[in-house]
């Protein structure tokens, strides 16, 4: 099973389709956690061993040890937690952030704290937006995910009932490919990285090209674009992380609503939609909002973004697109 997921998580990277790379850090933590549970000289238990390997590699990638453990503690429920590993994934993925920042740098992964002034904010206005957005959103992702669900699942039952599932990734890359071929000559430069192995500088570089000189109406074709990438890339059940592509929706969302509505301080609505979308695309609101708080350096920003991110999480319904996700209905079927 780990080779396969290796192998399939390497050709999705390799075939250049919007994909996170959470996904295999996710992979690579939680194996060398369960390295750590079968080794004699530790007595752990496996599932505190797997998710505590698994949150360190989160939380160092996302740049957020304190969301990626709760990421992982709520990634396998729509409705629960693993209270049990969550502190001392919390722990794990503190010291491993540390050790990352030795090296690299103690930078946030959205760089906007610098050159955001949010003093001058109408704070009232903005709540009020918060509000009208946090709607918006969850219904946009209500439909997106619905729609995207049943792309999935006619794909998946006509592969599955040819047994040649393993199909479906491949043509998905074969046709994001061709997808790419006959799109990125008429986005240039500074946007074809979108679509192409996006990552956090990129973000910060995208958010300033929005506040800068992006009208809505392109905006609103990027988020068309965009959205084609993600049914070619996680509709066609390739094996990556989805939460990079769910914070360049979440951008795209944001800086779109932003522009219309709030253009002197559009980055702060790229903030609640890199939020509202991650929130509700998971059904995980406090993640959310904790990660995108940690992401940013801007604690000042809770309200709106947890207003914003709840509103989106109750709108977009109780699908998620993680469909490993289960619901836990009686308390004596709870692993803690």
């Amino acid at each position: 099973n780990l080779i396969g997921k290796t192998l399939a998580t390497s050709w999705t990277f390799g075939s250049g389709v919007i994909c996170g790379l959470e996904g295999p850090g996710l992979l690579i933590g939680g194996n060398l956690g369960y390295l750590f549970y079968k080794s004699e000289r530790f007595s752990l238990d496996m599932d505190v061993a797997i998710f505590t390997g698994a949150s360190a590699c989160t939380g160092v990638i996302l740049r957020s040890p304190i969301g990626g453990s709760l990421f992982c503690a709520e990634l396998p429920y729509n409705n629960h937690i693993k209270y049990r590993s969550l502190i001392p994934s919390i722990i794990a993925a503190t010291i491993a952030y540390f050790i990352y920042a030795a090296f690299f740098g103690l930078n946030p992964f959205l760089q906007l704290h610098e050159i955001l002034n949010v003093e001058n904010v109408n704070y009232v206005y903005f709540i009020f937006l918060s509000i009208i957005f946090g709607i918006f959103s969850g219904l946009f992702l209500f439909v997106f995910m619905g729609l995207l669900r049943g792309f999935t699942n006619k794909l998946s039952k006509f592969f599955t009932d040819k047994n040649s599932i393993w199909i479906l990734p491949f043509l998905g890359t074969i046709l994001y490919s061709l997808f790419l071929f006959l799109i990125v000559p008429y986005l240039g430069g500074d946007f074809e990285n979108l679509i192409i192995g996006p990552d956090s500088d990129y973000l910060t570089l995208f958010t300033n090209l929005i506040s800068a000189s992006i009208p809505w109406y392109i905006l609103f074709l990027f988020i068309v674009i965009f959205l084609i990438g993600i049914f070619l890339s996680i509709g066609t059940l390739n094996s990556a992380g989805i939460i990079l592509p769910l914070i360049l929706l979440g951008t795209l969302l944001g800086g779109f609503f932003g522009d219309i509505f709030y253009q002197e301080y559009l980055e702060l609505f790229v903030i609640l939609g890199i939020s509202s979308v991650l929130g509700a695309a998971t059904n995980n609101p406090i993640t959310a909002i904790v990660i995108v708080i940690e992401m940013s350096w801007l604690p000042i920003l809770f309200i709106p973004v947890a207003i914003s991110t709840i509103l989106a999480y109750i709108f977009a319904g109780p699908s998620s697109l993680i469909p490993e996700q289960k619901y836990i209905y009686k308390k004596e079927s709870i692993v803690l």
